[in-house]
Formats: C-alpha cells, sequence, structure tokens
C-alpha cells in the first residue's frame, strides 16, 4: 500500500496523547512545535505519489502490491544504491529527512541478529521480523528508533 498525505494526516486523528513540553498537546496537526514535524514527515507520502519519483520510491512486494521501497530489506548494491538516491531526493525535495529509512534500519540490524539467533538457538525470531516489516510494508507505517545513555548508578 502506499498511502496519500490525506490518509497520512488523517491517521494522525487517532486519539493518541502526547505531550510537549509538560502539556497535553490537543491537536498534533496543528500544534506550533510539532507542526514542523508532520509536514517533513508527509513528503514520504507525497514523493511515492508524485510519477517523478515513483520509480524510485515504490516496488511490488511478494503480493505484487505495490509498497514504499525504503520499507524493504536491501539485497543488493544496487538496491543500497537506490536507497540512497531515496535519501538525497527527500532531502532535496525541501522536506528535510525521509522518515521512512529511520526505524528500518534498525529493523534490518534486528534481521541480521534474529538470523544468528535461529541458527544458534532454534528460535524463529527472523519470521517475526519479517512478519512486521510486511505489516510494515502492507499499512505504508515508518517507523522510528531512538538511542540513549543507560540511566542510573551502573
Amino acid at each position: 500500500m502506499i498511502r496519500t498525505v490525506e490518509q497520512y494526516l488523517k491517521s494522525l486523528e487517532d486519539g493518541r496523547q502526547m505531550w510537549c513540553l509538560g502539556e497535553k498537546v490537543k491537536d498534533v496537526r496543528s500544534h506550533p512545535y510539532i507542526q514542523n514535524i508532520i509536514r517533513s514527515s508527509a513528503m514520504d507520502y507525497v514523493l511515492p505519489n508524485d510519477p517523478r519519483f515513483k520509480h524510485l520510491f515504490v516496488t511490488k512486494d511478494a503480493d505484487g502490491e505495490d509498497v514504499n521501497f525504503l520499507l524493504t530489506a536491501p539485497k543488493s548494491a544496487e538496491d543500497l544504491l537506490r536507497r540512497r538516491e531515496c535519501f538525497l531526493t527527500g532531502m532535496r525535495s525541501g522536506g528535510g529527512i525521509v522518515l521512512h529509512c529511520m526505524g528500518i534500519d534498525a529493523l534490518t540490524a534486528c534481521t541480521v541478529a534474529a538470523q544468528k539467533m535461529d541458527k544458534n538457538l532454534g528460535t524463529n525470531y527472523v519470521k517475526r521480523v519479517e512478519a512486521y516489516r510486511t505489516y510494515l510494508q502492507k499499512n505504508d507505517i515508518g517507523i522510528t528508533g531512538a538511542i540513549t545513555d543507560v540511566k542510573g548508578d551502573r
């Protein structure tokens, strides 16, 4: 699935609770600190729907459905070069960064770790990670990751 900007914006009206600087946000779409992030994130839905960039941002999944290329696992050097071109196109568009790429790289790292675990422990984590990737593709959902230092007395 390739969502439109309108579908993305509508998805933000789901009753989520968000806080900013200690205050509850009533409307994420109009909050002065958050609306720029939303505008930048919307580029993830502008570019794949733009005929000039569809060849770059859209690919087919195993079922033959259109999905965002950035939600797929790179399988070749060509895939990595294409990802780079997606990033550059997103940055040049004025939208800032392409958010679909942020957490999907972490998910790809999870796949690598899961492969080692499955081999050594006889588990099936790769299947689970890839099922989550498929869910993201089918719903055109970007994810992100966060890194922070360990808290507390170590």
